[in-house]
């Protein structure tokens, strides 16, 4: 589990810095025939690494794949599962990765719907900020 981390980690840094050459989902279309195959290569690879990340036990290895993974593909690899996974984390965890959790669903708009009764759960929740991050979610939802 620690090397799924290191190489998430990686791939992090290297999907928000960019490589020279590297084409990614949202600049040129991810299955662009156009394309040579090294950049395709490339981007499957952290698409790859990027899912892996789910597989994380720490919540918040988990919300920065989702968040990188729609950053990167303009929503488009965001799967129903990937929302699932990210609303569970919504129930029973610190203050910080509710917010976190909002914030990122509400990224995602529309596509995120099936989150939107947990989002509802935390409008009640003590802490003004995970509720303003609920309502901001549910709004861009």
């Amino acid at each position: 589990m620690a090397m799924i981390r290191k190489l998430f980690l990686v791939l992090f840094f290297i999907t928000a810095a960019g490589l020279p050459g590297m084409v990614l989902p949202r600049q040129a279309g991810y299955c662009d025939t156009g394309q040579s195959q090294l950049p395709r290569q490339r981007t499957r690879a952290i698409l790859q690494g990027l899912s892996a990340g789910f597989e994380d036990p720490y919540p918040y290895v988990r919300l920065l794949s989702l968040n990188r993974l729609n950053d990167l593909t303009g929503g488009s690899h965001v799967t129903h599962w990937h929302i699932e996974q990210a609303a569970a984390l919504l129930a029973g965890q610190t203050p910080e990765i509710q917010k976190f959790t909002a914030e990122v669903l509400g990224r995602i708009g529309p596509r995120a719907h099936a989150a939107i009764p947990a989002l509802s759960a935390l409008l009640d929740e003590d802490r003004k900020e995970v509720r303003w991050a609920a309502a901001n979610a549910l709004g861009e939802i």
